[in-house]
């Protein structure tokens, strides 16, 4: 499990993508109002390796971060 603090945009519509690394979109899912909690991702059905997380904001530019799957 992956957790990502965004309380600093608690509140707001964000896109969230992950994206393995060669590119290839793995799951994609859109979140109506951002929790003040960090926010839990299940990767249990992530095969290993090297992933990116994509978040949008409520339109603003993309905030990138990488995370190892090892299991």
């Amino acid at each position: 499990e992956l957790s990502v603090s965004v309380n600093a945009y608690a509140g707001q519509q964000a896109d969230l993508v992950v994206v393995n690394q060669v590119g290839a979109v793995v799951e994609m899912m859109r979140i109506e109002a951002l929790p003040e909690s960090p926010l839990s991702i299940n990767v249990s059905a992530y095969t290993n390796g090297l992933y990116f997380l994509r978040v949008q904001v409520a339109g603003s530019d993309f905030i990138t971060k990488k995370f190892v799957v090892r299991k």
